[in-house]
């Protein structure tokens, strides 16, 4: 990097650092409080937030890495999405879509294994969709180079979330998955204070510098908040937690998309037992720079964060959506049982002696897939198979009108 090119960055990332800065004091009340939701969604996806300027995915060099960047994940998830279509007695070929994108390789891998097999038939049903769910400008950007190689054979098109609800349901079915989207949604604080929950605000008056660190103070919380709380983080007095109340939305909008769903998320989260027992006493709420723990309040923007998805109150934030919650088991059961082992093989061969080893040969070379390491982290006890779950939901013939 040239000296003018580095000046050039440091002063982008200065003028980023100050309009988020300005985001959070005009987000703020009289008395320079901002609830620790709208703080974590201006640090994530406002003007100069980590998601729009900041992140970088994977090993070296980035913040934290997710099981996108395993091809294993992608192409396994590819594969079920087919075995399902196959079940279904479907004509038409499959709709995709895919929340919180990321940057673009989980979306690669998927219709590099449909492409695969879909590529063997004439079904004269017409090219494969695949929708990105986005809300980042940047993201976009960067999925829309990942996915260059594949758009002359898939329709590819990208969606802001308040863009869903265009597409008006007119789809008869859908395929609807996410890699690490509910952790990354805004959430409350909040404490169990002898009197009953509190929640969290971030204090930003009187802070002399954008990347002083900032506070957190607690009081009373909202009624309805308190409601959650008491119902989905029943913690022993002292402690914090999380809550998050846009799982409604996302549910709502995967509703919206089609008369028929087929859905599975994965992400980390927690129970309400386990917030009951006390095993978080300080929350799940944690911040990471260069695969490190970093300070949630300090350098806004400068670091990804992320809090455990409340999986009983997603479970009915998507019933009262009106779809319904099939399973939540661990990420490696879900793929064992849906052929990580089978692709796992596929990959081994070298020979294009199968449609996958064919259509990889096109393309991107199936050196680095590291099959034998990424089923360890994808499947294993102790690693990514253990730690997240898969959340699997459908529709069918219903309307996704909310229930409650």
């Amino acid at each position: 990097m040239t000296m003018s090119s580095f000046e050039n960055d440091s002063t982008a990332s200065a003028a980023s650092t100050l309009d988020l800065w300005r985001s959070l004091c005009e987000a703020a009340d009289d008395d320079g409080l901002l609830s620790f939701r709208q703080y974590m969604d201006i640090a994530l996806y406002g003007p100069g937030g980590y998601y729009q300027r900041q992140v970088r995915l994977g090993r070296a060099g980035a913040d934290f890495y997710t099981a996108a960047q395993f091809p294993l994940f992608g192409l396994t998830l590819g594969r079920y999405i087919y075995q399902l279509w196959q079940r279904s007695e479907r004509r038409a070929m499959p709709s995709i879509v895919e929340f919180g994108p990321g940057q673009g390789e989980l979306a690669y891998w998927v219709c590099t294994y449909l492409l695969s097999v879909l590529g063997e038939q004439d079904t004269g049903a017409g090219r494969l969709e695949y929708s990105l769910v986005e809300r980042s400008d940047y993201l976009r950007q960067v999925q829309k180079q990942r996915l260059a190689p594949l758009s002359e054979r898939i329709d590819f098109n990208w969606l802001e979330p308040y863009d869903v609800g265009r597409l008006n349901g007119e789809a008869e079915h859908a395929f609807v998955i996410a890699n690490e989207l509910l952790d990354a949604l805004p959430v409350e604080r909040v404490r169990r204070a002898k009197d009953g929950f509190e929640q969290g605000f971030v204090h930003v008056a009187g802070v002399a510098r954008p990347d002083a660190p900032l506070k957190e103070v607690f009081l009373p919380a909202d009624e309805r908040l308190r409601e959650l709380a008491q119902k989905y983080t029943p913690v022993p007095q002292s402690h914090s937690a999380e809550v998050c109340r846009d799982y409604d939305e996302v549910f709502r909008a995967c509703a919206s998309l089609a008369r028929e769903i087929d859905g599975v998320l994965f992400d980390y989260g927690i129970f309400a037992h386990e917030w009951k027992a006390g095993i978080r006493p300080q929350g799940t709420l944690r911040a990471f720079r260069k695969h490190t723990l970093a300070n949630v309040l300090h350098q806004p923007g400068e670091a990804d964060i992320t809090a455990d998805v409340n999986w009983d109150l997603a479970r009915d934030a998507a019933s009262c959506a009106g779809v319904l919650v099939e399973d939540i088991l661990t990420q490696g059961s879900f793929l064992m049982r849906n052929g990580i082992m089978d692709v796992a093989m596929e990959l081994t061969q070298q020979n294009g002696s199968t449609p996958l080893s064919r259509e990889l040969g096109h393309g991107e070379s199936k050196a680095g897939l590291s099959t034998t390491s990424a089923l360890k982290q994808l499947v294993l006890p102790g690693g990514m198979g253990e730690r997240f779950s898969a959340f699997v939901f459908t529709k069918r013939g219903g309307s996704g009108e909310q229930r409650c």
